[in-house]
C-alpha cells in the first residue's frame, strides 16, 4: 500500500522544492507604493493585482510630441516603434536568463510572466529611456525587489541594439518609441536555467 503513495510523495516533494525559494517569504515590494528612489533617481510605480510597471520619473521622450515632415503629429495610429527592429531577437530572453537567479527564473516561469520592455530608441539604435512592466498569474514576482528590476533594466539597455528602417532617417527623427518588447515566460522552455 505504501508503494502506491511513493510516486505522489516524490512529486509533491519536487514541487515544494521548486516553490520553496520564493514562497517561504513572499514580500510585496510594490503594494501601496507610488514611487521608489533607486541610486538617487526617482521611479514611479503603477500597480495592479497582476501587473506592475516601473518608470524613471525623469523620462521625457514618451510624452514628447513628434511630427512628420508634413507637420502631421505622430499618434497611436502610426507609431514609429514598428520601424525599429532588434538586431538579435533572442537577446532579451538570453539577457533575462543570464541575469535573474534560479529562484527568480522559476518564479517568472511558474507565474507565466511576461516582461514588457517599452523603449525609446535613438536613431543609432541605442536605448535612451525605458519603461518596464511585469504581468503574471501569481504573486511571487512582486517579491522581486525594485532594485533588481532597475539592474535588469540596465542590463537590457546595455545588451539590446536596434536597426531603424531607412525611412525614419529620411524623416529626420532623432528617436522612435511607442512599442514594447515582450519577454515571454508563458512558453514552455526546455532549459529555463541561467546556468550554462
Amino acid at each position: 500500500m505504501k508503494r502506491k503513495f511513493l510516486p505522489i510523495i516524490f512529486c509533491l516533494a519536487a514541487f515544494v522544492s521548486s516553490q520553496f525559494a520564493y514562497t517561504q517569504e513572499i514580500k510585496n515590494y510594490y503594494l501601496d507604493k507610488e514611487e521608489f528612489e533607486i541610486n538617487g533617481e526617482i521611479f514611479t510605480i503603477k500597480v495592479h493585482p497582476k501587473y506592475f510597471q516601473l518608470e524613471n520619473k525623469n523620462n521625457k521622450l514618451f510624452t514628447a510630441k513628434q511630427y512628420f515632415p508634413n507637420g502631421e503629429e505622430v499618434t497611436g495610429e502610426h507609431r514609429l516603434g514598428g520601424r525599429a527592429h532588434l538586431i538579435d531577437p533572442e537577446a532579451p530572453m538570453n539577457i533575462a536568463k543570464s541575469f535573474f537567479s534560479e529562484s527568480e527564473l522559476q518564479c517568472l516561469k511558474d507565474a507565466k510572466c511576461v516582461i514588457y520592455i517599452s523603449p525609446a530608441v535613438s536613431i543609432e539604435g541605442d536605448i535612451l529611456e525605458t519603461k518596464i512592466g511585469i504581468i503574471g498569474d501569481g504573486n511571487c514576482f512582486f517579491s522581486i525587489p525594485p532594485e533588481r528590476i532597475y539592474e535588469f533594466d540596465q542590463a537590457i539597455r546595455d545588451g539590446l541594439k536596434f536597426r531603424l528602417e531607412e525611412i525614419v532617417h529620411t524623416w529626420g527623427f532623432s528617436y522612435v518609441q511607442g512599442f514594447s518588447i515582450p519577454i515571454n515566460f508563458k512558453k514552455k522552455y526546455n532549459n529555463i536555467s541561467n546556468k550554462q
